[in-house]
């Protein structure tokens, strides 16, 4: 691979860093407000706190007072009615403790604050909501550690695709992270409100421009970024690398280079 053949792979890599650096830090050390929904579901994740006492924790109701009187005679099984005072006070109180301790939209008057990476971990809440995450992932606990974990792949893949260090696995992680991006952020919502182009793409609503832009901006920066990382992880980081200095090419591999130019003169 000639120089200037190296170029085309530079800027990929700086295109790539430039857009995952700035994501990944954007949530990773920068903060949000949450407000309704939002803020309920951080606060019974354990990641906000709630203002005071949960709307929808109520006091237990009084548990029916057992009879343990024995009767003078035992009744007639077929006269007899079933104790269902009994078993709607178990039910109940049941009931009370299934529901009790979680926070609604409605105890937060005022938006909290928390980080930016929670934007993701709303998203990856909201699928395991709606059973399109995998049911082993899906406790707050471990949704909470994926969404750090996806910002700190863009994060750091972005710095390593700058400087050109382990491209090809940087790479790797790029291209989940954002198939991961492009999946549920925009094709998944288009296709929950029905009105897609193509089955699974967002409208294509070329009779309205503002419309069009604000439909489609998202989908095509985060469809540039996955195939950029996908260039980047066939192609390589080329030889403006890192990894072209600690990893240089063998012999075979230089002359099949050579050998692939001498015919592009030709």
């Amino acid at each position: 691979m000639k120089l200037r053949d190296s170029l085309s792979h530079l800027c990929i890599r700086l295109a790539l860093a430039s857009f995952f650096i700035w994501t990944g830090a954007g949530k990773l050390f920068y903060s949000n407000e949450y407000s309704g929904n939002a803020a309920a579901t951080l606060a019974n994740m354990g990641i906000v706190e709630g203002p005071g006492t949960p709307s929808r924790a109520t006091p237990p109701t009084e548990a029916p007072t057992p009879e343990n009187q024995v009767p003078a005679s035992p009744p007639d099984p077929s006269t007899s009615e079933p104790d269902t005072q009994a078993r709607a006070g178990e039910a109940a109180i049941i009931a009370v403790q299934a529901s009790g301790g979680a926070w609604s939209a409605a105890d937060f008057d005022e938006p909290v604050t928390a980080r930016r990476v929670h934007t993701v971990t709303l998203m990856l809440k909201n699928a395991a909501n709606q059973g399109r995450w995998p049911g082993f992932l899906s406790s707050d606990q471990a949704i909470k550690i994926t969404a750090f974990v996806i910002c700190g792949v863009e994060f750091v893949g972005g710095i390593l695709v700058l400087v050109g260090f382990f491209t090809r696995i940087a790479s790797l992680g790029l291209v989940a992270a954002a198939a991961g991006s492009l999946v549920f952020t925009t094709i998944l919502p288009a296709m929950a409100a029905g009105d897609t182009f193509l089955w699974i793409l967002p409208p294509h609503q070329l009779s309205d421009p503002d419309v069009w832009v604000g439909a489609w901006s998202p989908w095509l920066l985060r469809f540039f970024a996955f195939m950029g990382a996908v260039a980047l992880l066939l192609g390589g980081p080329g030889k403006i690398a890192v990894d072209a200095l600690l990893f240089p090419d063998t012999p075979r591999e230089r002359g099949s280079s050579s050998g692939d130019g001498d015919e592009d003169d030709d």
